[in-house]
């Protein structure tokens, strides 16, 4: 099963028996399948109210979203039989943008075809098969070829097809022959971050095509079927075994797991969480952070799909031809700690508190509710700091209990949300203040001392005048 594409409450994916399907994404209900003429490897675009499918036969076909329904289809080279090294064969998925199906083919074309009718406006004959998919970023295409003396990565004007400079990719030799290469290439910060067959992982320049940085491993001895994954300045790798976080910049390591299983298909970026398929019948979940693993999910059986997350679920296609959802890992509870610096107050002062919100989350709204004596109710939204801290200030306006209480509404599939105990505060009267039995005793017994010293101090200097 190919990995799956999730819209609108539906998910969509294709299948070795030659068809697409369409399910509830809630359900797991079956809505809908169509039948192409050959195994689905690649995975399905969905825009507008259309679904469309690479030509793994060798055909583009476009389908109505809601039943499945045959739109129009193009000939993209017609069936082409093929053999490749790998043990896992991909195919080029489509991208749509701005109304054009962008894809490419086993006939060594990458095609753009019009969305509405399916009319070719361009193509461009590379000079080897096309199972990657292209990437598309400031008005240009980069798409990967397996050409017969060494890769090639081009770029091409979006609009028109036309070159605008083709990268030699060198073949890195395998033990047991073959130059399969299906990593598809990512762009971002004016850099194209692409692969070999095996072994090496380059960033090129985007504009002039030349090499910036090379991640090279030479223990590695699978071909590269994973696309690099972009995130905020760092680039996740497959590298053998491992996942790799590297430097956008440089190239350099940041951290590195080692998971000891086949890995064939991309891992999933998601929330600062990392969902990578093995071939072992499991998904890890790792901390894009540092790399370490917050939980693991375990299917039926081998997997060659990546993992889509949609709604705080985790969508899986499987060899056992099953189509997989999962709650993601069990969510963190989290706690709200709140404190004031007094249970009682005056009247006209002002109530400064204190809470903590954990797991620390920054930039988060916390709603403090603070119901008055009446029942009327007033609220602050203050926002956690970088450790999860917060502060208020409050006037109240009413004498008498005021209850305090915070709460925080999770956004995030992996917290859940929070709510404090609640704070109950006295607001007295100035008047009241000091008239208690106690008090009162206090304040006499405190009088009758200052009298009785003063009466002390003048009798002295009374006694001391006389000769």
């Amino acid at each position: 099963v190919s990995s799956p594409s999730l819209v609108n409450g539906k998910v969509y994916f294709g299948s070795q028996d030659k068809s697409i399907y369409c399910l509830d994404a809630r359900t797991g209900k079956f809505i809908w399948n169509f039948q192409t003429n050959d195994r689905i490897k690649s995975s399905p675009a969905i825009a507008d109210g259309k679904v469309f499918i690479g030509p793994d036969d060798g055909t583009i076909y476009c389908l109505n979203s809601s039943d499945g329904k045959l739109i129009w289809s193009t000939y993209a080279g017609g069936p082409i039989p093929v053999t490749f090294a790998a043990s896992v064969v991909l195919r080029s998925s489509p991208i749509i943008i701005d109304g054009r199906v962008y894809v490419g083919s086993l006939d060594s074309n990458l095609y753009c075809v019009d969305s509405e009718t399916g009319k070719i406006i361009w193509s461009y004959p590379t000079n080897g098969y096309i199972t990657s998919s292209p990437a598309i970023a400031d008005g240009a295409l980069y798409v990967l070829s397996q050409e017969p003396n060494s890769g090639a990565l081009y770029k091409l004007e979006k609009n028109t097809g036309n070159l605008v400079w083709r990268k030699e990719i060198p073949y890195q030799e395998v033990f047991w022959g073959g130059t399969d290469l299906h990593a598809s290439p990512a762009v971002a910060e004016g850099k194209v971050f692409t692969s070999s067959n095996i072994k090496e992982y380059y960033a090129i320049n985007a504009t002039t095509g030349e090499v910036e940085w090379t991640y090279r491993n030479d223990y590695a001895g699978e071909f590269i079927l994973c696309s690099p994954i972009y995130n905020e300045g760092r680039v996740f790798l497959v590298d053998h075994f491992s996942i790799v976080c590297v430097d956008s910049e440089t190239g350099n390591t940041i951290w590195s797991n080692y998971l000891g299983y086949e890995l064939y298909v991309s891992p999933t970026y998601s929330d600062n969480k990392l969902y990578v398929v093995t071939d072992q019948r499991s998904v890890h979940i790792l901390n894009a952070t540092n790399g370490k693993q917050l939980s693991m999910i375990t299917t039926g059986s081998n997997s060659w799909s990546s993992a889509t997350i949609y709604e705080g679920r985790v969508y899986v296609g499987n060899n056992d031809w099953n189509i997989y959802c999962f709650a993601d890992n069990q969510a963190t509870t989290s706690t709200i700690v709140l404190e004031t610096d007094s249970p009682t107050y005056i009247l006209g002062d002002s109530i400064s508190g204190v809470g903590q919100l954990n797991p620390a989350f920054p930039n988060q709204s916390i709603v403090l509710s603070f119901v008055k004596p009446d029942g009327s109710n007033d609220e602050l939204l203050p926002t956690t700091t970088t450790n999860g801290s917060f502060n208020f200030t409050y006037k109240p306006e009413i004498i008498g209990d005021l209850i305090i209480a915070a709460n925080w509404e999770s956004q995030k599939s992996y917290y859940t949300s929070a709510k404090s105990n609640p704070i109950d505060i006295s607001i007295e009267s100035p008047t009241e203040l000091g008239l208690s039995s106690e008090s009162v005793f206090i304040f006499i017994i405190t009088i009758i001392v200052l009298v009785a010293v003063i009466g002390s101090i003048l009798i002295f200097f009374k006694h001391k005048k006389k000769p």
